[in-house]
């Protein structure tokens, strides 16, 4: 079985995580939550972001853009909105992952979980 970075780095933090997070530590819950963050942002190829959003921005049928009032960061599940989300295409490096406009940013998820792996910042193009 092939093993990549990914996948060694959330086995690390998850075996980390018990002893970072406990409820009266609140540096290590904060630690914990940014190293599980970091491995969800991951999930995108770095150099795909940048095609991917000027794809997203330029797709005609995309849907439009709504309020949404929860936390839009990586990491965090991304709750239903008021339309449907669109597939991103597998060339873009996140097979399978969705992504949707809110309050003007582009959110890439992943359909099934709902957990945020990139947030686009505000499209001045619209």
């Amino acid at each position: 079985m092939k093993l990549n970075f990914s996948n060694f780095a959330a086995a690390a933090a998850l075996l980390l995580m018990p002893g970072l997070a406990r409820a009266d530590d609140r540096a290590g819950a904060a630690i914990a939550g940014a190293v599980i963050g970091a491995i969800v942002a991951s999930s995108m190829p770095v150099e795909q972001r940048e095609p991917a959003r000027e794809y997203i921005y330029r797709d005609r049928e995309r849907p439009r853009s709504y309020e949404y009032y929860g936390d839009l960061s990586p990491g965090q599940r991304f709750g239903y909105g008021p339309h449907g989300s669109r597939e991103l295409p597998r060339q873009y490096g996140v097979e399978g992952y969705h992504y949707d406009v809110v309050n003007r940013r582009a959110v890439v998820f992943q359909p099934h979980t709902r957990r945020i792996i990139h947030v686009y910042d505000v499209n001045d193009e619209d």
